[in-house]
């Protein structure tokens, strides 16, 4: 391009050096023309000095051979090269200005398709349920929504710009090494793992972790996407107990009617043998007895998880319940010297239940705790209303408690810490609870003691108990 209208424009100053007329002259537009084409300003610019020297310099070395040339026809030209020059430069303007309308607005047509995503994009962030939070390569945060704000307890000002302890310490190296292999271009989807809230608070999540690439497909940034599935780990857990509750269930009715047929038979030709004065093997006879009251109190047991929630359920109150239970075991805490106290600030207790199951329940935890103390222990049990509509009934002991181990399993059937015990007490104390719309939960440290919080439904203060 350079070569061609240089080239021609050096022709024409030849031209005219050569033969000096001013109908030559007007040659000097046809490399205007064709820069115009090509439209590169650097030539324009050349071309244009380069034209203005030359036009000098002939019009001071043939100034009057120029004039002395014009012909009436050459005005004629230089109106119609003229006319010519204004009509290429009218179809010129109006192409270019449709062009320019046209990429003006496919520009603004872009932008808004642009700001329309940017503006869903933001929307769907901020008002999902989800928590997301992006992180640079250095894992500090570089924006949150306000689902993750809500389910972390962190507010945004707190995050960005920080690394944020948003894990359980165990946890550390997992989790350095998933930030590691995000930032290398990999993914993470559907991991179910343990969170810690800000206060300090253990929760099950499930996360998804991303990479974020720019144009070249670099890694620039990481995205987080939790989901707070603790309700979902809780429902499992609660699926998984009913389970072995009706596994033991069909177990227990399987079994124990089977057993108690063939023990009722060995049992009375036991006590007939106990009854003969002059049996010689009367101290074996006592301990098979023994053993099969045993045996008759694991069947029991059985059989309470063999039955079906209960049914015949009455108005009892818990104050006067539990004073009944602690009366059975009088004798044997003053033994142990140990101190009991029941302190009732309820002002609602009456709940309807099924007496002999809320017997039992009471028995089996204070049995609990009483073997759990050593002698001089201390036991204290406390009965508060929650609110309105559940009332509160906590028994403290201060005795060996449990590690986390036991605590884990503690309602796990036939699992025990006692030489004698069954594994089935806490078991069917879950199941009473549950039978009756209660709740069970349990507190406890090596050393110091355990705590056990049952809540139960009250009876309604508008009901026929009340009035």
């Amino acid at each position: 391009m350079w070569i061609m209208i240089i080239g021609s424009n050096l022709a024409v100053f030849h031209l005219n050096v050569t033969a000096p007329l001013f109908v030559h002259t007007l040659f000097f537009i046809v490399p205007f023309i064709l820069s115009g084409i090509y439209n590169i300003p650097r030539l324009n610019i050349t071309l244009l000095c380069l034209t203005l020297v030359e036009s000098t310099y002939l019009y001071l070395s043939y100034k009057e051979t120029y004039f002395s040339t014009i012909q009436i026809y050459d005005l004629y030209a230089v109106f119609i090269l003229f006319a010519y020059i204004v009509s290429i430069s009218f179809v010129k303007a109006l192409i270019t200005r449709a062009t320019w309308n046209g990429i003006t607005k496919e520009r603004d047509t872009m932008e808004n398709r642009y700001t329309s995503k940017q503006n869903f994009l933001r929307l769907f962030i901020e008002h999902t349920n989800d928590a997301i939070a992006i992180f640079d390569l250095d894992d500090s945060i570089m924006e949150v929504n306000p689902a993750f704000e809500k389910m972390y307890g962190w507010s945004r000002e707190e995050c960005i710009g920080n690394k944020l302890p948003l894990y359980p310490e165990y946890r550390r190296e997992d989790v350095r090494r998933r930030s590691r292999m995000v930032r290398k271009g990999e993914s993470f989807q559907m991991l179910e793992v343990k969170d810690v809230k800000r206060d300090g608070t253990v929760m099950d999540v499930q996360l998804t972790l991303n990479p974020i690439f720019n144009e070249k497909g670099d890694v620039i940034a990481t995205s987080l996407i939790a989901r707070d599935i603790s309700f979902k780990v809780e429902k499992e857990r609660l699926t998984l107990e009913a389970e072995k509750l009706k596994v033991a269930g069909e177990m227990a009715a399987g079994v124990a009617h089977e057993i108690r047929n063939p023990m009722t038979v060995i049992s009375s030709f036991v006590q007939m043998m106990n009854a003969e004065r002059h049996n010689p093997y009367r101290e074996y006879t006592a301990v098979v007895e023994t053993e099969l009251k045993r045996i008759d109190e694991i069947l029991s047991e059985y059989l309470v998880l063999a039955k079906p929630s209960a049914t015949i359920k009455s108005d009892l109150n818990l104050h006067k319940l539990i004073s009944d239970v602690m009366i059975l075991f009088g004798p044997e805490m003053n033994n142990r010297k140990i101190t009991a106290t029941v302190d009732s600030v309820a002002a609602c207790a009456e709940v309807v239940a099924e007496e002999k199951m809320m017997k039992q329940l009471f028995i089996n935890l204070l049995k609990n705790s009483i073997e759990a103390v050593e002698n001089a222990g201390i036991i204290q049990v406390k009965i508060e209303n929650q609110n309105d509509h559940f009332i509160d009934i906590t028994i403290t002991d201060n005795g060996v408690g449990m590690s986390e181990e036991v605590l884990n399993k503690v309602f796990e059937p036939f699992y025990t810490t006692k030489e004698a015990g069954t594994g089935l007490g806490m078991m069917i104390s879950q199941k009473i609870i549950n039978d009756h719309g209660g709740k069970i939960h349990i507190e406890s440290e090596m050393d110091v003691g355990t705590s056990i919080k049952v809540t139960l439904p009250v009876v309604p203060t508008n009901s026929p108990v009340y009035a």
